[in-house]
């Protein structure tokens, strides 16, 4: 009887870690600030958040808690800096959002373990086409 207890216990708790590990992004739960513009609708930063949302489901182990729209004034300021990114792009817009993660509880990789992360995402277009996700990382 205590080896099938034991026995329960290992397997209860490899479970309970496999389920906790898991390697895919965890984007269940997490909020959007839109918060004001002039220049974009809600649609336009909803589709450049889509872009966001294409890249963090690659970040395994990765939690995403909130995106935030920073200003029109951030994206103005930006546009020649995602112009550098890109080579020959001759971008005429650019959005730039703030974003609050967590890296995946056992790290791994560039991520240091279980630990709060607040980045800035850079993307850009032209004529009002596709936005096109150019740099992330620490703002």
């Amino acid at each position: 009887m205590k080896l099938i207890k034991s026995m329960l216990v290992v397997i209860l708790s490899a479970l309970t870690l496999f389920c906790v590990c898991s390697c895919d992004a965890d984007i269940s739960n997490y909020t959007v600030d839109y918060g004001e513009s002039a220049i974009y609708s809600k649609q336009v930063i909803s589709s450049a958040v889509d872009e966001i949302i294409n890249t963090f489901k690659d970040m395994d182990g990765c939690k995403l808690y909130s995106l935030s729209f920073t200003s029109d004034e951030t994206c103005k300021e930006n546009i020649d800096y995602c112009n550098e990114l890109e080579k020959n792009a001759d971008f005429d817009e650019c959005i730039v959002f703030e974003s609050h993660f967590r890296s995946p509880i056992f790290g791994g990789g560039a991520w240091n373990e279980n630990e709060d992360y607040y980045w800035r995402w850079h993307l850009a277009r032209k004529d009002g086409g596709k936005w096109n996700l150019l740099t992330y990382g620490y703002g």
